[in-house]
């Protein structure tokens, strides 16, 4: 008999709950969920040289250019659909909606940065519009069920406008200052990932293991010159952050030793005895 009353008495609680915070606070919780699920950015980038190679990256709220507008656009929705059963705090509902809505339109913005070697491309990807319709419909049933007063409703659409233009004009300095910086790596040796190969940069110089030779920067590229073992040759490669201090060594166009040098130099290599760095995107 008791076990049947505390049944009743959770499905009466269940049944008190109005339908539309439920959906509010589901919408708001799923949100904050998918923004754990690549796809909301995809992160394109071109290398020129021999021909051209594509990399493409799909990013989730919490990586790369998608940080910090979509970061923000996600937790401000979870947050908003956790206010919707909170008396004292539904009136700020749609605010915190109009926040997250701003900031997702922003991500709608396609994104792009040229170089002489290199381009990158930003553009929105399935799940950012999975959440922009999910949280329209937070702000929609916000609207209808509980209507804000007239000084919370200019707060919201103000809000809206301010996360929409400032989300829009922050990633787009946000590229162009990750993509502009004039190099990725500091002077050190670094470690390749999961080997014992060394690769020692200067400003001036290089070396890994039976290569070696002078140094030249090109924005985001190293241009390698008067190696021993195949003098006139000259080594294009484009050089990036890889997360952290490590750093990716793309080849862009290598001849020397019908490609041994570029087997000895691509790939990821991380600083070796706490010297060295890498920096940038």
């Amino acid at each position: 008999m008791a076990q049947e009353g505390t049944g009743n008495s959770n499905g009466s609680a269940l049944r008190g709950v109005p339908r539309w915070q439920v959906a509010v606070l589901a919408l708001g919780v799923g949100v904050l969920v998918l923004s754990l699920v690549p796809g909301w950015l995809m992160h394109s980038r071109v290398v020129g040289g021999e021909g051209y190679r594509t990399l493409t990256l799909a990013l989730n709220a919490w990586q790369l250019k998608s940080v910090p507008v979509l970061s923000l656009a996600a937790v401000a929705a979870g947050v908003a659909g956790m206010a919707a059963p909170v008396p004292f705090a539904r009136r700020w509902m749609a605010v915190l909606a109009a926040l997250a809505l701003g900031l997702l339109l922003a991500g709608l913005v396609p994104l792009s940065h040229a170089a002489h070697v290199t381009s990158v491309a930003v553009t929105p990807g399935w799940a950012l519009f999975v959440a922009l319709a999910a949280v329209g419909a937070m702000v929609i049933v916000a609207l209808r069920r509980s209507p804000p007063p007239r000084t919370v409703l200019a707060a919201a659409l103000g809000t809206l406008l301010v996360a929409g233009l400032g989300g829009g004009i922050g990633r787009f300095v946000q590229l162009q200052e990750a993509e502009a910086v004039s190099s990725h790596w500091s002077p050190g040796t670094y470690q390749r990932e999961g080997g014992t190969a060394t690769l020692t940069l200067t400003e001036t110089t290089y070396a890994s293991g039976s290569w070696s030779g002078a140094l030249q920067t090109a924005g985001t590229s190293i241009i390698l010159t008067a190696d021993p073992a195949c003098p006139d040759a000259r080594g294009f490669y484009h050089v990036r952050s890889a997360g952290g201090e490590a750093i990716l060594v793309e080849k862009v166009i290598d001849i020397c030793a019908d490609g041994d040098r570029t087997t000895a130099l691509e790939g990821t290599w991380t600083p070796a005895g706490g010297t060295g760095g890498g920096g940038g995107s």
